[in-house]
C-alpha cells in the first residue's frame, strides 16, 4: 500500500496531523494499535476532566451547607460513574472517526513499526510505503522501582481511572498534573489523600509562577490533601492496615 504520509499513533498528535494533511491534499494513513484517540482521550486528559467535573458536584454539596442548604450524605455508585465516563469517551471517539472519514483518512487498526527499508510493517503482515512517516506513539504509565503494578495495591494512573474502588487512604506518588488531578478526584470521593513529590515543588518541569504554586498548595490543603515535597518513595510493605 502506498501513501503520501503514514502516521503511527492516533492520539491528539496523530489524528490532528492526519486530518490537516488530508485537508492539504495528501493521501494519509493513520495506524493505531489500541484505541483511536490515544492515551489522552481514553486514559488521560478526557476521563480525568470528566471525573473532575463529576466529583466537583460533591464539593459543591459541602459548600451549600454554609448557605443553609443540606443535601444530606450523597451516595456514590462507582459503576454508574464509570459508565458515564465511558459514554463521554465513546462519543468523542465517534466524533474523531467521523472527522477522519469526512477527510478521507485511512484508519488501520494494527501495530506499526519501521523496518530496515524505511517502510511501516504492520502486525497484520501488511507493509506500507510512504513518502513521509510521522511517529506519534504517545506514552504509557511507568513503574517506579520497587512499586510493581502487578501488586493489586499499587495502581497506575490507568488503574485509578478504572474506578474499581474508593480506597480509605491513597498515596499519590508524583505531584505533576496527573497526580494532582487524581488526588483531587479521590479526595472528593472520600479518600484521605497524601501527595508525595521528590522535587522541591509540585508541578515540576512546568514553567509556572511561584505565587500560583503557593495558591494551588493552599487550595489542596483546604481540601484536606496532604502534600509532601522533597520526598521520594523508596519501598513499601504490606500491613494489616494497608501499605506502609
Amino acid at each position: 500500500m502506498n501513501y503520501s504520509v503514514a502516521i503511527i499513533g492516533a492520539g491528539p498528535g496523530g489524528y490532528v496531523a492526519a486530518i490537516r494533511m488530508a485537508q492539504l491534499g495528501l493521501n494519509v494513513v493513520l495506524i493505531e494499535e489500541k484505541k483511536l484517540g490515544g492515551i489522552c482521550l481514553n486514559k488521560g486528559c478526557i476521563p480525568t476532566k470528566a471525573l473532575y467535573s463529576a466529583t466537583k458536584l460533591l464539593e459543591r454539596t459541602q459548600d451549600a451547607k454554609e448557605m443553609g442548604i443540606d443535601f444530606a450524605v450523597p451516595t456514590i455508585d462507582l459503576g454508574t460513574l464509570a459508565s458515564w465516563k465511558r459514554g463521554i469517551i465513546c462519543r468523542m471517539v465517534t466524533g474523531i472517526k467521523t472527522l477522519l472519514e469526512a477527510n478521507n483518512v485511512t484508519l488501520l487498526e494494527a501495530r506499526g513499526a519501521l523496518n530496515k527499508f524505511a517502510q511501516v510493517a504492520l502486525s497484520t503482515g501488511e507493509v506500507i510505503d510512504a513518502e513521509r512517516i510521522v511517529l506519534a506513539t504517545g506514552s504509557s504509565p511507568v513503574e517506579i522501582p520497587g512499586f510493581p503494578f502487578a501488586d493489586p495495591h499499587i495502581w497506575s494512573s490507568d488503574d485509578a481511572l478504572a474506578l474499581r474502588e474508593i480506597p480509605r487512604r491513597l498515596l499519590v506518588i508524583g505531584g505533576g498534573v496527573i497526580g494532582l488531578e487524581l488526588a483531587t478526584i479521590f479526595n472528593r470521593l472520600g479518600s484521605k489523600v497524601t501527595i508525595l513529590e521528590m522535587m522541591p515543588e509540585i508541578l515540576p518541569g512546568i514553567e509556572i509562577d511561584r505565587r500560583a504554586i503557593a495558591t494551588l498548595k493552599r487550595s489542596l490543603k483546604t481540601q484536606g490533601i496532604i502534600v509532601r515535597v522533597n520526598s521520594a518513595a523508596k519501598s513499601y510493605e504490606d500491613t494489616t492496615d494497608g501499605l506502609a
